[in-house]
Parts: structure tokens; sequence; C-alpha cells
């Protein structure tokens, strides 16, 4: 009866040393598991950050090449309406331009008839001298004519 008891209390040993070996087999795996887990866990949120990060990054990007298109969409505008406001003021610049030739040329009109109205006036007195003088060579002629006439006469008268 000695024996079982000591067989008991050895196997009884064996059970709790098996029981220990296992539960610290058991554990061990538990703590396998739980880092495994922890660094898939820890890949899963690595991974997590750098795909929002890459998100973050081609956002802003995206904003930066809009950002750059509209730049560039305005500075067109900008442009076209600058160039648009030079066509306009140098439109007004030749219409201004064209005005004052205009108006040169009417005062130079305007100068050439007045010249032009002087010198008919300049030959109507002309004219009007040369006929006077002409009418006067006339009168004086026919005077001169009448005046001889009656010396003739009065020879005549004389003479008889």
């Amino acid at each position: 009866a000695v024996v079982s008891t000591q067989s008991t209390g050895e196997e009884e040993r064996r059970f709790e040393e098996e029981k220990r070996r296992a539960e610290e087999e058991w554990r061990l795996e538990e703590e396998k598991r739980i880092a495994e887990r922890k660094a898939e866990e820890q890949r899963r949120l690595k991974e997590e950050k750098e795909k929002a990060e890459e998100e973050m990054r081609l956002e802003e990007e995206k904003r930066i090449e809009e950002r750059k298109a509209e730049v560039q969409r305005r500075l067109e505008m900008e442009k076209e309406k600058a160039e648009e406001e030079w066509k306009l003021e140098e439109q007004k610049r030749i219409e201004e331009k064209k005005a004052e030739i205009k108006r040169r040329l009417e005062e130079e009109k305007r100068r050439v008839e007045e010249v032009r109205i002087e010198e008919e006036r300049f030959e109507e007195e002309e004219r009007r001298i040369e006929l006077e003088r002409r009418a006067e060579e006339k009168r004086l002629m026919e005077e001169q004519k009448r005046r001889a006439e009656e010396e003739k006469e009065m020879e005549d008268i004389l003479e008889v």
C-alpha cells in the first residue's frame, strides 16, 4: 500500500508538472498570439497611416495643381484684359489722331476758302478799277474828241 500512495503522489506531481508545463506552453502560445496580433495591428496601423499620408499628399498635390490652374487661368484672363485695354487705348489714340488730322484738314480747307474768297474780292476789285480806268479813258477820249470838234467848229467859224 505504501507503493500505491507513493505512485499516486508521483502521478500527482507529474500531473501537476504536466499541467504547469501545459499552462506555460499555453501562456507562451497566448503571448505569442498576442504579440503576433499586436505586430499585425501595428503593421495594419502603419499601413493605414501610410495610406492616409499618401492620400493627404495626393490631396495636397491636387489642391496645389488646382491652385496653379486657377492662378494660370486668372493670369490668362488678366493678360487678355490687359491686351483688350491696350487695344482699346490704341484704338482711342488712333481715333484721336484721326480726329486731330480731320480738324486740321477742316481748318486748312477753311483757310484755303478764305484765301480763295479774298483772291476773288481782290480780282473783282482789280476788274472794277480796270473798268473805272477804261471808263475814265473813254470819257477823257470823248471829252478830247468833243473839244477837238468844238475847236474845229470854232476854227471853221473863224475862217468864215
